[in-house]
């Protein structure tokens, strides 16, 4: 072999080797950034798929109907044939419901979601995905641009070896003329092959773009195709809650189920000409719009004591559970009422109670101050609060600290009791803060729970300082 054919040879061997490890880099680079785009698109899916079980069995939980609960996710389980585990943990670490595939794939992901109900946690959602149909796909589309890139660099090849060939067999005084000619065809070579590997870019970039497109509307197709109407209406009109879906932008209600209907007196169909401002007494609106707008933006789950008009005028109080919610596309505003208005009227009735008592406690002409099990002072009547401050400088201190006793552990009713476990008596001087040095007589009793442990003390201060100066004088007397 001509030793000038074994130079080209070689150098084309080895350009041709470069250039196909730059495309197949090129082509991983590219599947690789389309898988992340594509976990992220399917992930943002999936999480959507979360919130939306979450809402349907916030209800359930409320009601601790927990095999409905667990009903609703082994539907969602056999509906969804991706999911690959699902795991349902109560707040106190109990395992409501957990199902595994028996053939688990090596590509899956994991979510999580916390049902939240007025801020407080009612299950634990963990789903473990599986990937792998997304990944085949991938996987599939980079085998065609590793292929794809072969065979170009297979047919750029044999055409720069014929051009190469046909330079090395002209006359030697052609050589120089030849070498720049091939050297100029080799640098066009170049310049066509950066080109339709930036066309072929973009062609595969649209391709992968096109391709997301369709799988993520087919599963938004899959999942509205599993939707049951029927379902959806069962459980909204069997809720005990009033449920209202209202648009976010116009504040106008979508659908109602029949508690609504009934908490306000409109018909189904009468609900839906109405909007936010129609069911809200006209004073009271801007505080009402501006939950609404916290709410929509997830700022707060809970609006409290809302008032609400009913159609014949009447109001009545409830509080009012929202988060969003996508229906055909659109995102609602999915409003759950519950009736306070009995409940509200017993907190009035407890605070004229406490009213009275407290009315009571201040004419029994002695002290009264309530403690805590650690005998620290927690409330105290008119008559200790003029001895010793107001209830906001003694709240907290200990009753021996308050009342100046010398020998708590013998002096200290409340100490006492927490000895003896019954009601103990006790002594102490103090000087008053207006001036005046008082005999006091204590008296402790405790307050035990169910299971007889001490949660609080209820402690007597009688003011015997008469008493104490008439001894003192009849014992000088004698």
């Amino acid at each position: 072999m001509n030793p000038q054919h074994f130079t080209y040879k070689r150098a084309l061997l080895s350009f041709m080797a470069i250039l196909l490890i730059f495309l197949m880099v090129t082509d991983v680079m590219i599947v690789s950034n389309q898988r992340r785009q594509l976990v992220s698109e399917v992930k943002r899916h999936w999480q959507s798929e979360l919130d939306r079980i979450g809402v349907f069995i916030t209800e359930s939980l409320l009601k601790h109907e927990y095999a409905a609960v667990e009903n609703s996710l082994i539907q969602w389980v056999k509906e969804s044939d991706d999911i690959v585990e699902i795991k349902a943990t109560a707040p106190n670490n109990f395992v409501l419901m957990q199902y595994r595939s028996a053939t688990p794939s090596p590509h899956i992901f994991s979510q999580e979601k916390k049902v939240l109900y007025g801020g407080k946690d009612l299950l634990a959602l963990k789903v473990v995905r599986d990937f792998a149909p997304e990944e085949t796909i991938l996987r599939n589309l980079q085998l065609q641009l590793i292929a794809g890139s072969i065979v170009l660099i297979i047919i750029l090849g044999m055409a720069l070896w014929f051009s190469i060939r046909r330079m090395a067999l002209r006359p030697l005084e052609m050589e120089i003329a030849e070498r720049r000619h091939a050297e100029e065809l080799l640098q066009r070579v170049k310049d066509e092959l950066e080109s339709k590997v930036q066309e072929r870019t973009r062609e595969l970039s649209d391709i992968n773009e096109n391709l997301l497109l369709e799988i993520t509307e087919r599963k938004k197709a899959e999942s509205a195709s599993k939707e049951s109407e029927q379902k959806y209406r069962a459980i909204l009109d069997n809720a005990r809650d009033g449920i209202l879906l209202a648009d976010i932008e116009n504040k106008k209600f979508y659908e109602g189920n029949k508690m609504i209907s009934q908490m306000l007196g409109y018909s189904q169909d009468e609900i839906k000409d109405l909007g936010v401002s129609d069911i809200h007494p006209e004073e009271q609106l801007p505080y009402v719009i501006e939950q609404f707008n916290k709410q929509a933006k997830r700022e707060t789950t809970m609006a409290k004591d809302i008032p609400v008009k009913r159609k014949d005028g009447s109001i009545f109080y409830a509080d009012i559970n929202s988060s969003p919610l996508t229906v055909d596309g659109k995102t609602y505003l999915v409003g759950i009422f519950r009736d306070i208005t009995e409940r509200k009227k017993a907190e009035e009735e407890i605070i004229k109670e406490k009213q009275k008592f407290e009315s009571i406690v201040d004419k029994i002409g002695a002290g009264l101050l309530v403690l805590d099990s650690e005998t620290r002072v927690i409330w105290a009547n008119d008559l200790m609060q003029q001895w010793f401050g107001t209830i906001e400088t003694i709240k907290g201190k200990y009753c021996y600290e308050l009342l100046t006793v010398k020998n708590p552990r013998e002096q200290c009713a409340a100490l006492r009791v927490i000895e003896s476990g019954k009601i103990e008596k006790g002594e102490t001087f103090v000087n008053c803060m207006d001036g005046t040095k008082r005999f006091l007589q204590l008296t402790a009793a405790p307050i035990k729970d169910k299971d007889g442990r001490i949660t609080q003390f209820i402690e007597l201060v009688e003011d015997v300082t008469e008493i104490k100066n008439a001894e003192a004088a009849l014992r000088l007397s004698e």
